[in-house]
């Protein structure tokens, strides 16, 4: 995650901080970090950079990042770096009949857990879920039948959730289901586009990434193997979406898009 940030840093530098001001301070913060060991960090320079928002994120949440401890849940460390400092997810529960809305709140979550669930428990059949773009997937997760009934008229209630504030990233954790990578996404409730930036991999106790850049070059990371450098790939343009899927013996995990 960290080296997929660096990448988007490294196309937005001028605008990195007015970009990440309505996000965790962390994100904020990072772009000072990164202005410190730019433009090409040696590996000793970026493992620093990891150590100290490691640090600071063990401070907030000692649950989550404990010195001493091997690695951070992967889900966690996306939620907590990636969301933003304010409420951006409104979460309606309402009645698709007669329009009862039986409570409405809102959060700074901008990372999706996608599950098989999510497409069978759509409010509409929404026919063969294998190899659907990111996007669908989205919005099926964004709208989900619930356990409860409308005390108006008995009808089921709707989980209904919409942005309302753009947030800078959004994530999804995939390993459940069988996306189809696009090199952008709609979120729910927004228009704007947000571009692929980066993947992560799983396989064996160890990830790797993608970084995309904001021309569309596509470059592959392994700490363990290439250190602080990063090798080219292709382009998004012509490289094939399945290839996307995996990284030789690795498996996609996370997607992250940006709208910087």
């Amino acid at each position: 995650i960290l080296t997929i940030l660096h990448g988007v840093y490294s196309d937005h530098q001028d605008d990195w901080e007015q970009y990440t001001q309505d996000q965790h301070d962390l994100l904020h913060w990072s772009g000072q970090l990164f202005q410190s060991v730019a433009p090409s960090p040696s590996q000793q320079q970026m493992a620093s950079v990891r150590n100290d928002i490691r640090n600071k994120l063990g401070e907030e949440k000692p649950e989550l990042g404990p010195t001493g401890t091997q690695g951070i849940d992967l889900y966690e460390l996306s939620r907590n770096i990636l969301c933003a400092s304010q409420d951006v997810l409104e979460v309606k529960t309402m009645c698709p009949r007669c329009g009862h809305v039986a409570s409405t709140e809102s959060n700074t979550d901008v990372v999706w857990t996608l599950t098989s669930k999510h497409w069978t428990n759509h409010p509409k059949k929404l026919g063969l879920r294998g190899n659907r773009p990111i996007s669908d997937w989205l919005q099926a997760a964004a709208s989900q039948k619930s356990n409860r009934v409308c005390t108006e008229c008995d009808q089921t209630l709707h989980l209904e959730k919409c942005y309302t504030t753009a947030p800078s990233f959004i994530a999804a954790i995939t390993h459940e289901v069988n996306v189809h990578i696009t090199s952008t996404l709609s979120p729910p409730g927004l228009l704007e586009q947000y571009r692929l930036c980066g993947i992560v991999y799983y396989h064996n106790f160890h990830f790797v990434c993608r970084i995309i850049t904001k021309s569309g070059e596509i470059y592959y990371h392994d700490g363990q193997s290439l250190g602080t450098q990063v090798k080219f790939i292709g382009n998004m343009l012509t490289v094939n979406d399945k290839t996307l899927l995996k990284a030789g013996k690795f498996k996609c995990r996370l997607l992250i898009y940006t709208r910087l």
